[in-house]
């Protein structure tokens, strides 16, 4: 019944390190003495990191954030901002938002992006370019 479930059985029969990583909110204190009434036992040490040694961190590529937000997690990256600046201004600044991701930010070649999309009435599909989509305008 995990949320994740589908995700959680790509890795059946294999090696569940890849999304470890990738999922890393996971390696949080309360989830891991959650985890720990599961441990069916422990791998030794040579086997440890032979599934993914070639694999980068997947959040190697991450922005750099604004130093005033509280950081609640750091890998997927999931902050606030410190109360005293959200009561300075009625609308708070693009880089002090709250961030709440659950995976990596995608690493975008912008040059090359392209974003699909479908009208669910009319079934019609458009494909846009990054510069495509800068041209509509901004809401605050």
């Amino acid at each position: 019944e995990h949320p994740g479930g589908d995700k959680i059985l790509m890795g059946a029969g294999g090696s569940v390190e890849p999304f470890w990583a990738l999922y890393a909110v996971h390696k949080n204190p309360h989830v891991l003495e959650l985890f720990e009434k599961y441990r069916i036992g422990n791998l030794s040490s040579s086997d440890v990191g032979a599934h993914v040694k070639d694999m980068d961190d997947p959040y190697g590529n991450e922005p750099r954030r604004h130093v005033a937000l509280k950081p609640s997690s750091k890998k997927p990256f999931n902050a606030e901002p410190p109360l005293p600046l959200l009561a300075d201004n009625l609308i708070t600044p693009n880089e002090l938002f709250y961030v709440r991701n659950h995976l990596p930010v995608p690493d975008v070649d912008a040059s090359t992006y392209e974003l699909d999309i479908t009208d669910e009435e009319t079934d019609k599909e458009k494909v846009l370019t990054l510069d495509a989509i800068k041209k509509y305008p901004s809401t605050q």
